[in-house]
């Protein structure tokens, strides 16, 4: 039976793992990244918040995305158009800094200023005040010149004119130290593919941030931020011509939403072929090719597990490991959509701070793992390699305290170490497969696949020769 078990994994794995070794071994000195998106964390209260952050930090995550938008308890911080609720910005200002200090600089935001489903309230993101004066006709809103005034007059408050209660005063547009891009807004154009023909929205929005606002100066990125919304699998939805040929672009975001297929794929599957290195999409973003003029990042701002009704809720563990795996071995960062403290059930969500009960586990490993996967993208201009923080010692200590006593300073100096990256010579089988046989609840039995017990090799000669498929499989029991 374990014989027989282990050969439905492999011939299962086969749809991943041979698009997955096509010139997987990424030797460039650059890290990949990864984080989680969570909607609603400036709503929680000071403790439930920091004790949240506490544990995304330990997680190894490097990013969190956060969005200014209504829901069902909260008002969006600009109530009415043009007028805008101070409170709501510190609310938004104090998570900022608590990543910032609980994080010792270590994690960075990105920020979504608005969300294209508050235009319609869809997507459970209640009708804001844009939605309510454009009465339906939400496509206005990316073709009039008056509602492209008035959302630029949105960004400047949020990046320029507010005061940070916690930074000094300063504007949130200067503050690298914990903001690492700002979205155009989340998904814009949703829902509609291909957008409209030489439409100039995309473009003059990132001009005005990049630009207008400051951010190319304090070296943040512009984001695109997953346009027209879920990317299919063979598709272009989230990066057409207008994404790549805009300057003022920095990172093209991409929204996918992906699920296993029995006999066709993997969960993961669909990501590994997505960012094949030197395909049509990683080589242009890289400036390679006919349209090489502007070269870009490319980052997977939200996936998420897609409920499937033939494997249940079992199988949310295994898809959750398997699309993050797939983005690490391809160096692509990521960020998961999306953290909650409810109960998970069929949704997308995660609880991260009842991890017996929930799928945290699964998604923490990975963010871990991504912490040391390679990149063929360099981030440094907008996160720094990721470094380990080691306490001083007992000796350090006391001279520390010496020379305050000495100084009147009581600053406490942290030595810290640059962090190693990985040599991928294997795609990892994923932990929380179930084999077939094993009862549920006994997955972790001597039935189990784990790391040491099999892996697909992949040999350097075959790959450096081929460029292609040379994965072999072998298992040892």
């Amino acid at each position: 039976m374990l014989l027989h078990s282990l050969a439905t994994v492999l011939v299962t794995l086969a749809s991943w793992s041979k698009s997955a070794a096509a010139s997987l071994r990424i030797t460039s000195p650059h890290h990949s990244f990864a984080g989680v998106n969570y909607p609603s964390l400036q709503f929680f209260t000071p403790s439930h918040r920091d004790a949240s952050i506490r544990e995304i930090v330990n997680s190894g995550a490097r990013v969190i995305r956060l969005f200014i938008r209504p829901d069902a308890q909260h008002a969006d911080p600009e109530g009415s158009l043009g007028g805008f609720d101070k409170s709501l910005l510190d609310q938004f200002d104090d998570t900022l800094a608590a990543i910032h200090h609980l994080s010792k600089g270590q994690v960075k935001v990105i920020i979504a200023p608005h969300d294209a489903h508050a235009l319609r309230g869809s997507n459970g993101v209640p009708c804001d005040a844009y939605c309510e004066a454009l009465d339906g006709a939400f496509l206005d809103f990316y073709s009039g010149e008056a509602w492209r005034d008035k959302y630029k007059t949105r960004l400047d408050v949020f990046f320029k004119h507010y005061p940070s209660k916690n930074f000094e005063g300063r504007s949130w547009g200067d503050l690298s130290e914990v903001i690492l891009g700002v979205d155009l807004q989340n998904q814009p154009f949703s829902g509609i593919s291909p957008i409209p023909s030489g439409e100039g929205w995309l473009c003059d929005i990132a001009a005005h941030l990049k630009f207008g606002v400051g951010l190319d100066a304090s070296e943040i990125a512009v984001i695109s931020g997953g346009v027209s919304g879920p990317q299919s699998v063979d598709g272009s939805e989230n990066f057409p011509d207008s994404v790549f040929e805009c300057g003022a672009i920095d990172v093209i975001g991409i929204h996918g939403y992906f699920d296993k297929r029995a006999g066709e794929r993997m969960a993961g599957t669909a990501w590994a072929d997505m960012f094949v290195p030197g395909n049509t999409l990683t080589g242009r973003a890289m400036g390679k090719g006919r349209k090489r003029k502007y070269g870009k990042l490319l980052l997977v701002e939200e996936w998420a597990y897609v409920y499937n009704e033939e494997l249940g809720l079992f199988y949310k563990k295994e898809a959750v490991w398997d699309q993050g795996n797939a983005l690490n071995l391809r160096g692509i960062p990521w960020i998961y959509s999306h953290l909650t403290t409810l109960s998970e059930g069929k949704t997308s969500g995660i609880n991260p701070l009842h991890p017996t009960y929930t799928t945290w586990p699964a998604l923490r490993d990975i963010l871990r793992r991504s912490v040391i996967s390679r990149s063929n993208f360099n981030w440094t201009r907008y996160l720094p390699p990721p470094v380990s923080i080691i306490p001083p010692s007992q000796d350090e200590k006391t001279a520390q305290h010496l020379q305050a006593m000495l100084t009147g300073s009581n600053t406490q100096e942290w030595k810290l170490k640059p962090m190693a990256l990985s040599n991928v010579s294997s795609v990892v089988l994923n932990p929380n497969t179930r084999i077939a046989g094993v009862p549920k609840g006994h997955e972790r039995g001597a039935a189990k696949v784990r790391d040491e017990a099999m892996r697909i090799h992949i040999p350097k000669e075959k790959v450096a020769e081929t460029g292609g498929w040379a994965a072999t499989a072998t298992a040892t029991a």
